[in-house]
């Protein structure tokens, strides 16, 4: 037997899945507007996650990127900067 809880639980899963599978269509629909391929995407991605950035503290290799942004964390003195243009040099 179904009662309100079970109901609401139902429907917020049910948002949840549609607003995931809204996300991802926007999403590939502004990657092949990009015209960029797979493959491309894949290594600009790589070359993004294993640029070695300085902090500007300690003047260690920092690795931690926080989020999508140009943030970046050192995993020796935790100091967050901004870190260098998004795109590496070719």
């Amino acid at each position: 037997m179904l009662d309100w809880f079970n109901i609401a639980l139902i429907a917020l899963i049910v948002g949840i899945v549609v607003a995931i599978v809204y996300s991802l269509r926007k999403t590939m629909a502004q990657i092949k507007a990009s015209g960029v391929s797979g493959e491309d995407a894949r290594q600009l991605a790589k070359r993004i996650r294993e640029r070695q950035v300085k902090c500007p503290r300690c003047e260690r290799i920092s690795y931690a990127l926080l989020g999508t942004g140009n943030q970046w964390k050192c995993k020796v003195c935790n100091q967050e900067f901004e870190g260098p243009n998004h795109l590496p040099p070719s």
